[in-house]
This record gives structure tokens, C-alpha cells and sequence, in this order.
């Protein structure tokens, strides 16, 4: 018996504290639901004439010398976790011949997987194990396995080399006892060193956030992470040494700094802190003793503005050189330090590891090669770099398997070198950080040629032309049905063919523009037609906005003339009025085709962020492209029956008013207010045989308040416009028996530019935008316009036939927004001002708008995470946040507004503090049963109630004051029943919430 092995015997009842770095481990094991994963392991694979009685000697003897591998740990009679040294489990290399087993790899990789992800109980399982599988003459695999609690990595490497040692006969230089280590800890965590310590970690992290990582989640480590190592080449390592010589920092300084900056990168943020392991042993009494020593250090890095790869590089390594100064003081301290404890906030997104001290060992006799199997809880991805990098290098990447897939850590890996070595190429010529991009060129060309090969054939004709060829080829056939009046394709052709006539005889031409001011009627439809017929744009305008705004638009336009009812002519003054009473029914006349599908088809205008109104100018040839690429993907033929029921303001109608015109199918019109009372909209879906319509989400909501949709003749539904909620598609095919499509696209893109199936059977979390259209680009790129790959964060821009031409009489907004695509040659892009990233299946998701992000008392907040959270909550069925900073008498809060199923505000907060930063907890939660929708059916957040709302004025009195005063209640989510003379528009509703109250009133009475 060694004299420590009997040193060891005589400590066997004398129990000590852990540690301050084993106490954490301790309790994060006892709080784990994986605690297998605080098993460590790796194996040696030897080929060659192994000395089996030598090797069993030297790596018992090592054994005896590392006297944590023979801990033990348990709580004492006070609850508070001892550790004591038993001999008994001293971790004696068992021999396991497997040379007869068919497969001895297999059976060896078998005994060894089972082992680790074995949960050790530390009070009464060995916290180590040895194995050496014999797997042929020549061939042998030596296994350990160590539970965190007795040692790190750096003591897995000091064991290795010890084992070495001895076997080569080296008898000097043994590992030294564990007391001095604990003394030291002890010592330590009494001085004023820790002190100090406390207060340079305090001072680094007082303005940080929680930590993410690229993972974005919060789940707990599985026992089995994600493991990919690629080995760095030589080239790589030489200009690595070669790139830190230059600088005069250390190369693990610098592969930190690069790695960094890679997180930074993946995760698109402006600032990240990732963590960095240190081994805390230089001038310890650790620096030869296996022990569980090693801490992890948050390291802060921001993007920095014409910042040099070498002034980066200096600027972390100080940082690096200053945190390890106090780098005895934990990781989880300071946690605790910054409020976290106990909330699932992060201290760091992901782990740079960089292991410099492992270095292939001189076995005798015998080549080697090491395999790391597990390091302990991976909770999101770690990058670990092991090696010397003059002989060896290897990149090691471990992930949490409930955030990452095997092609995506793949995809880190390969990516991850190029970055490097990019970066250190930018870095020889002395160029800046953000000259290097992210996407290695195989990315790029995926993401930014691949993905939108959606070349396709489309005849170069205009609107009117595809229109006259449907209105001669389908004469009898129903064009157009309004409350009961139907119009076949023939009288379409003659009527328009006359308004057409006369327009052009008051001076309309290819380019002019003529506003439509009609509400839904057959009238609306037939100028539309007439006006593209005769070679005009159609500019359409909504009579609920306020004469200012008509006007503005008005003196932008400059139109030729107007379409609208008589008395409405006076607000249009100063413009020729033709009304439906003067109108050409009949002509024989023929009109001629001269319109281009360069021409302008449309004008739309939208809002402005400068307050002004503008026009969007669509182009033949791009809204042509969008109704024969709907035509062709959804089967719009003779047989389909399209309601429309969106305002012409909004670009959907146009392809409610003209895919049926184009399909020889009919276009049933909605009597103008039907769109916003649910029941009247299912009884004309039935009525009618609608077969194909369009939701905004928000109206979808509202219509599937409806009691009974069951048995309804729909086929296909669209819904664009809003994201739209995985909930919500899942309560559509739960309550209706036809497709859900979800599309998006701008105005500025001639209505969709993608698409995506999201049917009974699709799971997606966020529901995808999917795929581009026909002739189509998505690109997401970063502020350098490059791609970014799947699962990045950036800037989605829009390419090909079906942008708009620009902003009417804006040159200058249209420069902004549209510009020179500088991946394809003769392309142009529009910046759409959203986020997106790629899945990597080559489906788009949609995060939200660029502006989503607000700031409040100094912190940045993204709205779209805390509703992320508010989604999955139990019985959440959508959820909205507010930056509210302009409610008088208020301080600026953020609000967060909810729908679902028997929900409480004040539990909903609750449990929103248990999973974000204090600072992204709302003030308040407001309930809502109607969500307000703008004339376009897209979410009203100005008109979202205001929290804490309280009722004022008369009393509800009669039975039916008092049920009305408690749907007011209900729809609107006050606080209590409404006054008996309020106002419900007041007290926050809208139209959307009033439909809301018209369906509560119609089941009621």
C-alpha cells in the first residue's frame, strides 16, 4: 500500500466542506434532471504492443497519487455536503477482454456509453472509473470516467500524463495530496483578495444582461450533448502562431478573441458575453493535484465601429489577462452577485474553450490517440479548442441536443474555422473585424443562389392583356356576384370596354393615374377593370380617412381623374369626378391593347414613418407574375369562388379582385361591412360556396369565435399580413376542414413573395413564411448586405420580378428602400425593414420588425422575446407587448397584452419573473378577448387598451344595462363592469373588438 493510499486510510472519517467551485457542482447536480451529465470521460485508443502488467501498475499507482478520485460525498446530520476520502473506491484499472466479441469496437463503444451516462450518486457510487477493453492483439481502448466533483479537465490531463509517466518508468514528479488544495480554497474565501475580486466582477458586469446563446433557449443539459471534433490543419495552425506572433499576444488569447466574435456573430447581436473556463492552477497548490478547481469567467465583447481584427484580438487578451487576475472568484457567485440566483439567467452564452496543455503523450512502444467523449453540463454550445497547436489542434464542439441538430453543429464547425482563418487573413493586411464575413462561400452561395432558384417561365404580357383574353375566352361563364346580382364575363368586358373608352377620351393613357373611391360594390370592380383596360393605374382610396389625408394624396398623385359615387365629388375638389351614374354601359368601340408590362398596373399608398403618405408604383409584368404563380400553386381554375372582402386600400384585394378575373372562376364581392361581423361572413361563405378566401391573423381570431363552422364549402384559406401564431393555425384546423396557407410580402413587392403549407400536419414555432414565389429572391443579410446562414438573425431584402418600382414622386425614398443587388447582376433589392432567419430546411421565418426593439431605462429590450415566453405559457393563445411611454401622468412601462383561455394577469407576471431579467418583466398584463385591427386588418397596438383601466359614469341598472356593462367587461378586459353610459370605443374598443361584442351579443340574445 502507498504511503498515500495509507494516508488516505487514516483520513477516511475525517469529513471536510467542498470546495466553493465543488459546492456549486454539488447543488446544480442536486437540481439537475440530468445528473449524469456531471459525468466527465474520454478513452485512449492504443494500437501496437501494449504492456498490459505495466500499464495496470502505472495507472494504479496514479490512481493512489490522485486521491479525488477516491471521494466520496454526502450531507451530514445539518444537510450541509462533507467529502472524505475512501479507499475502497479507489479507481483501480479494471481489465474487460471483448477481442471475442464479433464487433469489439462496437461492444467497447457499448460498456463505455452506458457507463457515463450512468447518474453517479457521490455518496455511494465511485466517482471514478478505469477500463481497459482489450480489443485484439494490438489493440486496446483505456476508458476513464470522473464525476466533476472530484476532478476538471486540466486534472483529467494531469492523470493522462501521470499514467505516462510511470508506464515509461518515470517514478518522479508525483501528483501532490488534495488537503492543500482545500486549505488554499478555505484560505481563500476568508481574505481580501475575495473581496476584491467580488468588486472587479461587480464593476465589469454591473450594465450586462442575461446571457443567450446562438441555442436562443432556456432548457436544461441532457446527459448525451452533441459532440463534433474536426481536426485543424497544419496551414491553419501556422498562420494561427504565425498571426499571434505578429500581435505579441498568445495564440489561445487569440483564438478566444476570433471565437468570441464568432458567437457575436451567429447570435446577431451588438454585444455578448460568452464564457471562458480557467484552470486557476499557475502559482496554486493545485498546479499538480487532479481536483475539481477550474472556474468560468463571463467575457464581454461589443461590436465596436472600424474596429481592426489586431485591436480586438489586444482588447480581449487585457480583458482575458485582467479577469484572470480574479479568476478565483466563481462564476456562480457572480450570479448571485448580479440578483440572478435562482432565476434561469444566464452568466454567459456559450463556452470558449481553448486547452493549450493537452499534448499527445509519449506512450512507449504504442501509437495513441485521445477521444473525448463528455466534459460535464453543456447548456447551450461549447467551442473548445484542444491542443498545443504546434503539433496538434482539434476543434471540439459539444451542444444541448433540445437546441442544436447534428447538421448545425456541423455547420459551426466548418463554418467556425473559416471564420478564424478568414479572419486572420483580414488580419495580415491589417483590415477591420467586420471585413470578414460570416457564411464560409459553399454558405453563401446556398443561401443566397440556391434557396432562390425560382426561375420560371411567365409570359411577358401585361395585366389588361391576361384580363382581355379571360373575358373573351369565358363569355358566359359568372365574372362577378354582389348581393344577389350577377355579372358574367361578357357584361364585364362590355361595361369596362365602355368605362375604359370613356376614360381614355378624358385624357387617361398609359401612366395616368385614376383614384377609385367606391366601396365594395359591383361598380369598384368594374373601374378597377376599366382602368387597367385603358392603360391606367389605379390608385384606390379609403372615404373613412379624414379629408387631410385625401388630399396629401391627391397632390402626390396627380390624378387624371376620379371614380366615385356623386356625393362624394366635393372632397375631391379641384379633381375631374366621373360617378357610376355617368358611366358608359355599352359601346362597340374596340379598345386597343397598347399597355406594356413595364407600365404602372396600380398605385397603393401606405403610411409613412415621416407621417407623409406614399405611393407604391406596381408594375404589369410584377403583379402578372404574382396571379399566375397563385394560379398555378393553388389550382385556381373555373370551378374556385374568391370572396372579396378586403378594402382595395390594402394590397391584398388585388389578388382577391384579379386572380378570379385571370382563372375564369368567380368573384364573389362582400356587401361592405360584412367583413366585420363574423356570422354575416359565415352565412355568406355558405350562401355563396366560397371556396377560396383571406384573413389577417387577427381577423382569422375573431372568426373562429364563431360557434358553428362546420360543414363550410371552403377549400383553400390565405392568411398574410401579421405573423401569424402557431396556436392559431392550430385552433383553424381544429375547428375548419379546409387548407391554411400563410403568406407574406410587402406592398412594395406586388402583395406575396412567399409561401408555406401550414397545414393539419405541420408542427413549425414560429410558423414559417416559407419558400420565395416564381422569379423571386429572399436574401438575409447582415448590415454588409452578405448572407447569413440558417439559424442567424438579419435583414430581409427582396429581389426580383415582382418588385414595385418605387415610391411615386419620392425618388429619394425609392433610393433608400430600393437599390442595385450586389449579388446578382442587373437585380435590384428592396429593404424591407424586417427580420428573418433561415431554418435549414430553406424555409424563411419571420421574427418581427427591425424597430421591435425599444429601450427602457438604459436597457435594450427585444418585445418579441418576452412574447416568445407569453406563447408558451398555458393557455396562452397570442400574446403582445408595448413599450407604453406617452400615457399621461404614466412613466414609460412596458405592457404586455394577452389572449387565451382562463387566464390570469397576476400568475402570468409571476411566471414571466421566473424566466426573464426584472427588467423585461411587464408592469402590467392586460387580458384581452378582441385583439383591435387598422382598415388593413393588421394589429392596432395605439388602440390596445390602457391597463388598470376603472369604469366612471352611471351604473348599469336594468338587467340588460348590467349584462351589457359585463360583455363591455369581457371584450375589453377591464377591471369591472363598464359604466351603463360608456363609451365602448372609448374604454379602448375598435372595430375588431366590436365584432367581438356583436358575436358575445348574438349568442346572448
Amino acid at each position: 500500500m502507498s504511503a498515500q493510499v495509507a494516508s488516505a486510510t487514516v483520513a477516511v472519517q475525517q469529513r471536510s466542506p467542498l470546495s466553493e467551485a465543488q459546492t456549486g457542482l454539488w447543488y446544480a447536480q442536486r437540481l439537475s434532471p440530468a445528473p449524469a451529465t456531471f459525468n466527465t470521460a474520454h478513452v485512449v485508443w492504443f494500437e501496437g504492443a501494449l504492456d498490459l502488467a505495466r500499464f495496470r501498475a502505472a495507472a494504479d499507482a496514479a490512481a493512489a497519487e490522485a486521491e479525488a478520485l477516491c471521494l466520496r460525498v454526502a450531507e451530514d446530520e445539518a444537510g450541509v455536503p462533507r467529502q472524505w476520502l475512501d479507499p475502497s473506491h479507489l479507481p483501480r484499472v479494471q481489465v474487460v477482454d471483448l477481442s471475442e466479441q464479433a464487433d469489439p469496437l462496437h461492444a467497447a463503444r457499448e460498456a463505455m456509453q452506458s457507463d457515463r451516462l450512468q447518474p453517479v450518486d457521490p455518496g455511494r457510487d465511485r466517482l471514478a472509473q478505469q477500463r481497459l477493453f482489450v480489443l485484439g492483439p494490438q489493440r486496446f481502448a483505456w476508458y476513464l470516467r470522473v464525476h466533476h466533483l472530484a476532478t476538471d479537465g486540466y486534472g483529467m490531463a494531469l492523470f493522462s500524463a501521470r499514467v505516462c509517466a510511470l508506464y515509461a518508468g518515470e517514478t518522479t514528479d508525483a501528483l501532490q495530496p488534495l488537503r492543500p488544495v482545500l486549505d488554499e480554497d478555505a484560505q481563500y474565501r476568508i481574505g481580501e483578495r475575495r473581496v476584491a475580486d467580488a468588486g472587479y466582477w461587480q464593476a465589469y458586469m454591473q450594465d450586462a444582461a442575461p446571457a443567450e446563446g446562438p441555442g436562443g433557449g432556456m432548457t436544461a443539459a441532457r446527459a448525451d450533448a452533441l459532440r463534433l471534433t474536426e481536426t485543424i490543419n497544419a496551414p491553419l495552425r501556422e498562420q494561427l502562431l504565425a498571426a499571434a506572433q505578429a500581435m505579441g499576444q498568445p495564440w489561445p488569447d487569440l483564438l478566444t478573441a476570433l471565437t468570441a466574435e464568432y458567437c457575436r456573430r451567429v447570435t446577431a447581436s451588438d454585444a455578448v458575453t460568452v464564457g471562458v473556463p480557467y484552470m486557476a492552477r499557475l502559482g496554486s497548490a493545485s498546479a499538480r493535484v487532479p481536483a475539481m478547481v477550474m472556474n468560468v469567467l463571463p467575457l464581454r465583447v461589443a461590436a465596436a465601429a472600424d474596429e481592426t481584427v489586431a485591436s480586438r484580438v489586444r482588447d480581449t487578451a487585457r480583458a482575458l489577462v485582467r479577469g484572470r487576475r480574479h479568476g478565483r472568484y466563481r462564476g456562480e457567485q457572480i450570479r448571485r452577485d448580479l440578483g440572478w440566483g435562482g432565476q434561469q439567467h444566464r452568466l454567459h452564452g456559450p463556452l470558449v474553450n481553448v486547452q493549450p496543455f493537452y499534448r499527445p503523450l509519449p506512450w512507449q512502444g504504442v501509437t495513441a490517440r485521445l477521444e473525448v467523449l463528455c466534459t460535464g453540463p453543456v447548456d447551450d454550445i461549447t467551442f473548445g479548442f484542444r491542443g498545443d497547436a504546434l503539433t496538434s489542434l482539434a476543434l471540439e464542439i459539444e451542444a444541448n441536443p433540445q437546441q442544436y441538430t447534428p447538421s448545425a453543429i456541423t455547420a459551426h464547425g466548418r463554418r467556425l474555422l473559416h471564420f478564424v482563418s478568414a479572419a486572420l487573413d483580414v488580419q495580415a493586411r491589417g483590415g477591420l473585424l467586420a471585413d470578414v464575413a460570416l457564411c464560409t462561400p459553399g454558405e453563401a452561395q446556398h443561401w443566397l443562389h440556391a434557396v432562390n432558384a425560382t426561375q420560371h417561365a411567365v409570359a411577358d404580357v401585361s395585366l389588361a392583356a391576361l384580363l382581355n383574353r379571360q373575358l373573351a375566352d369565358s363569355p358566359d361563364a359568372t365574372a362577378l356576384v354582389f348581393e344577389g346580382e350577377a355579372l358574367s364575363y361578357a357584361a364585364l368586358e362590355q361595361r369596362s370596354r365602355a368605362l375604359a373608352l370613356q376614360l381614355q377620351a378624358r385624357g387617361v393613357t398609359r401612366e395616368s393615374r385614376v383614384v377609385v373611391a367606391l366601396p365594395r360594390s359591383l361598380s369598384l370592380v368594374i373601374a378597377l377593370v376599366a382602368v387597367v383596360r385603358a392603360g391606367g393605374a389605379y390608385l384606390p382610396v379609403d372615404l373613412d380617412h379624414p379629408d387631410a389625408r385625401l388630399h396629401r394624396i391627391l397632390a402626390s398623385a396627380q390624378p387624371q381623374c376620379v371614380l366615385a359615387e356623386a356625393g362624394d365629388a366635393q372632397r375631391f375638389a379641384g379633381a375631374p369626378v366621373l360617378s357610376p351614374s355617368q358611366w358608359a354601359t355599352r359601346s362597340d368601340v374596340a379598345l386597343p391593347d397598347s399597355v406594356q408590362p413595364g407600365d404602372a398596373a396600380y398605385v397603393i399608398y401606405t403610411s409613412g414613418s415621416t407621417g407623409e403618405p406614399k405611393g407604391v408604383v406596381v408594375e404589369h409584368r410584377a403583379i402578372v407574375n404574382r396571379l399566375e404563380w397563385m394560379r398555378s400553386q393553388y389550382h385556381i381554375g373555373p370551378e374556385a369562388r374568391i370572396l372579396q372582402k378586403t378594402p382595395a386600400t390594402f394590397d391584398v384585394s388585388v389578388w382577391e379582385f384579379f386572380l378570379p378575373l385571370v382563372s375564369a372562376a368567380t368573384l364573389v364581392i362582400a356587401s361592405p361591412g360584412v367583413h366585420r361581423d363574423p356570422q354575416a361572413l359565415t352565412r355568406l361563405i355558405v350562401a355563396e360556396r366560397i371556396t377560396t378566401l383571406h384573413f389577417v391573423p387577427s381577423m382569422l381570431d375573431a372568426w373562429l369565435a364563431v360557434p358553428d363552422l362546420r360543414g363550410l364549402p371552403l377549400q383553400q384559406v390565405f392568411t398574410s399580413g401579421e405573423a401569424l401564431d402557431a396556436g392559431l393555425r392550430d385552433r383553424f384546423h381544429a375547428r375548419v376542414d379546409a387548407e391554411l396557407h400563410n403568406l407574406y410580402g410587402p406592398t412594395e413587392a406586388s402583395v406575396d413573395v412567399s409561401y408555406w403549407p401550414a397545414s393539419r400536419e405541420d408542427r413549425s414555432d414560429p410558423v414559417p413564411i416559407g419558400h420565395p414565389v416564381w422569379n423571386t429572391r429572399l436574401y438575409v443579410l447582415d448590415a454588409r448586405l452578405r448572407a447569413l446562414p440558417a439559424g442567424v438573425p438579419g435583414d430581409l431584402y427582396l429581389g426580383g420580378v415582382q418588385l414595385a418600382r418605387g415610391y411615386l414622386g419620392r425618388e429619394d425614398l425609392t433610393a433608400e428602400r430600393f437599390f442595385d443587388d450586389p449579388h446578382v447582376a442587373g437585380g435590384r433589392l428592396y429593404r424591407t425593414g424586417d427580420r428573418a432567419r433561415w431554418r435549414d430546411d430553406g424555409a424563411l421565418e419571420y421574427l418581427g420588425r427591425s424597430d421591435h426593439q425599444v429601450k427602457l431605462r438604459g436597457l435594450r429590450i427585444e418585445l418579441g422575446e418576452i412574447e416568445s415566453v407569453l406563447r408558451g405559457l398555458p393557455g396562452v393563445a397570442r400574446a403582445e407587448v408595448l413599450l407604453r411611454d406617452q400615457d399621461p401622468g404614466m412613466p414609460a412601462r412596458l405592457v404586455a397584452y394577452v389572449s387565451g383561455d382562463a387566464l390570469d394577469a397576476g400568475s402570468l407576471r409571476s411566471v414571466l419573473g421566473t424566466q426573464l431579467p426584472a427588467y423585461m418583466v411587464p408592469a402590467a398584463v392586460v387580458v384581452v378577448q378582441a385583439w383591435p385591427v387598422t382598415a388593413n386588418g393588421k394589429l392596432d397596438r395605439t388602440a390596445l387598451p390602457l391597463p388598470d383601466t376603472r369604469a366612471a359614469g352611471r351604473s348599469a341598472q336594468t338587467p340588460t344595462e348590467q349584462a351589457l356593462a359585463a360583455l363591455f367587461q369581457q371584450v375589453l378586459g377591464l377591471a369591472a363592469p363598464a359604466a351603463a353610459d360608456a363609451d365602448f370605443f372609448a374604454l379602448g374598443g375598435d372595430s375588431l373588438s366590436a365584432v367581438h361584442l356583436l358575436l358575445a351579443i348574438q349568442q346572448r340574445w
